[in-house]
């Protein structure tokens, strides 16, 4: 589509949107014909006298338009109540927040709520909300307003905090998207807040370059000093990491204070991913199985109609993904709580499969695995939320490794009430059987994957890693003070700070970033150092939260494709767009 130039005001034209408009007549043309020769063709038409008038003929017409366009604004702006139009921007805001298209507020909120307040109150109640401007135009500029506002609110932040993390990822969405996120942390007021920065998709290939280009360009309006960043989170991508050309290779020439931490979540993931073959068998069994009922349409939809006549508790399959470490664990409990559903189904449909549901050592295995991934995803959970440090995380990571060696040392015992459905399945079989599992057996390779598990969390996680800064987190523990790797001027203000016993009461009441930020006036060193090390992100989950709402989102938009019009549809996926800038 041509655009507007400045040179087109000698035609006698200005631009409304997309469509070229005369500044004479103000007649709106259509968007196709922004071309000079039909613009001329126009004042030729219509205009004769005019068509010889020099430029400034038409700047002054155009000085005109403008000037009656302002008044059409300003008288149209005063005849609508303040009320009606902060109910018009809050109608605006759920529709962004929900993704909806902006024609269903004028479409359907709006008779809707007056079908309510009719009945509720009565019809000269209802009939006020007539002028509450919620027209498809309206609902879009509110959107765009609230975005811009939003977006102008985090730069003054950005600019005024000491200190700034960021987090970024990328992940390819279900429109073959190359999506590229990132979030801020900075400090505000008394505490530590954090924010989506930017989320656009990569134009190009998904490379360290590419993301270094965008990210310089979609942050360039925000005049962000990026010396004041002290980390940046994301996981071991080769695009990211890279020695040469990665991602924060080339983020550590505009940010040289900054720290690379790598996701403990990605950690986490690629400690688990090793295990026994004899477990390896049943995973790939699993993902198979599910596979094959998910990858068909129709057999899931048999499927399901077993389960419901069945009476199961669930209706359908989860699909196992390696993008979403949470997956796992509910793919494999999913398919052990649906067992019995699953062997009837496959003694119709395919036979191969029903051996795995017949042998009860492997439905044991099964359980075990469901329950040693949730446990995990139990881990992940708590790593996961706002201002999670990377001292806690470690000290969660810590725990979970402890906890792995004393599960070790009890199933060397065959006790397994560590782990509920393998424990609960173990017990509601019989001992006579002959296809009775051997528990010894079993026992010894539910040691091997727990100590082996064990060892690669510590390869990826060290126990003993961020030691010298548990100060931050208890400043009064006389242990963690001692092992403080500070300056000697700072370490003399961190004793001074730890032998207060009124700070001490405060500190058990307010949040750790906000007991930090409380002491800049009295501590204006020991609190930077502490900033420094509450700053930085632990994990990319909020990316991986963005991921997901922006996935949902485009499903729900291709949903509604195949049921209303392509400009409808492009309607919403304005809105989408307008709206992931500042909702997610």
């Amino acid at each position: 589509m041509r655009k507007y130039n400045d040179c087109y005001i000698k035609y006698g034209f200005t631009v409304l949107g997309y469509r070229p408009q005369c500044v004479v007549c103000s007649e709106l043309l259509s968007a196709e014909s922004m071309k000079p020769s039909k613009m001329i063709r126009h004042l030729e038409t219509k205009h004769s006298s005019l068509k010889d008038k020099p430029v400034d003929f038409f700047e002054r017409k155009l000085t005109v338009l403008v000037g009656q366009k302002n008044s059409v604004s300003q008288l149209s702006s005063n005849n609508v109540s303040k009320n009606a139009l902060l109910a018009s921007y809050q109608v605006a805001l759920r529709i962004a927040k929900k993704g909806k298209p902006h024609t269903i507020a004028e479409d359907l909120i709006l008779p809707a709520a007056q079908d309510m307040l009719s009945t509720m109150v009565g019809p000269e109640a209802a009939s006020k909300l007539s002028n509450v401007p919620l027209s498809n135009n309206s609902v879009g500029r509110r959107i765009t307003e609230m975005a811009e506002d939003c977006k102008n609110q985090l730069k003054e932040k950005l600019q005024k905090s000491e200190f700034l993390s960021i987090q970024v990822d990328e992940s390819t969405d279900v429109s073959n998207l190359t999506e590229f996120m990132c979030f801020v942390r900075y400090e505000n007021d008394d505490g530590v807040e954090e924010d989506i920065l930017f989320c656009k998709p990569l134009p190009d290939h998904a490379t360290g370059e590419e993301m270094y280009k965008l990210f310089i360009s979609a942050t360039a309006s925000l005049n962000i000093d990026w010396k004041k960043c002290v980390s940046i989170c994301s996981d071991g991508a080769k695009a990211l990491t890279g020695k040469k050309s990665g991602f924060v290779k080339l983020l550590m020439a505009i940010m040289p204070k900054a720290v690379w931490v790598h996701c403990f979540l990605h950690r986490q993931a690629l400690a688990s991913k090793n295990m026994p073959i004899e477990l390896k068998e049943v995973l790939n069994d699993v993902v198979k199985s599910v596979n094959f009922i998910k990858s068909r349409p129709l057999q899931c939809r048999l499927f399901s109609q077993l389960c419901e006549e069945m009476g199961a508790e669930y209706k359908c399959l989860l699909l196992h993904t390696e993008v979403r470490w949470l997956s796992r664990g509910k793919v494999f409990s999913r398919v052990f709580a649906l067992r019995t559903e699953l062997k009837a189904f496959f003694q119709v449909i395919n036979k191969d499969f029903v051996g795995l549901f017949d042998k009860k050592e492997w439905l044991l295995k099964l359980a075990y695995l469901a329950d040693i991934f949730q446990h995990l995803n139990d881990l992940n959970i708590t790593l996961q939320g706002r201002d999670k440090t990377i001292i806690f995380a470690q000290d969660r990571v810590n725990a979970f490794v402890k906890k792995l060696a004393v599960w070790a040392s009890r199933v060397e015992k065959k006790n397994l009430e560590n782990f509920e459905l393998a424990h609960e399945f173990l017990t509601s079989l019989d001992e006579r059987d002959e296809d009775f599992p051997d528990v010894s057996e079993l026992s010894k390779l539910i040691v091997t994957h727990l100590t082996g598990l064990r060892e690669q969390i510590i390869d990826y996680i060290p126990e003993d890693e961020h030691t010298d800064l548990r100060w931050v987190l208890n400043p009064f523990n006389e242990h963690s003070v001692n092992q403080a790797d500070l300056s000697p001027h700072i370490h003399d203000k961190l004793i001074e700070l730890s032998c207060d016993k009124t700070l001490q009461l405060s500190f058990s009441t307010k949040d750790v970033d906000k007991f930090w930020l409380d002491r800049r006036t009295e501590y204006p060193s020991l609190t930077t150092a502490a900033l420094r090390i509450i700053m930085p992100f632990a994990t990319s989950y909020l990316c991986e939260l963005g991921f997901s709402t922006l996935i949902n989102r485009r499903l729900r938009a291709e949903d509604f494709h195949f049921k209303s019009s392509s400009s409808e549809f492009a309607k919403i996926l304005a809105s989408i767009e307008s709206s992931s800038s500042f909702f997610f």
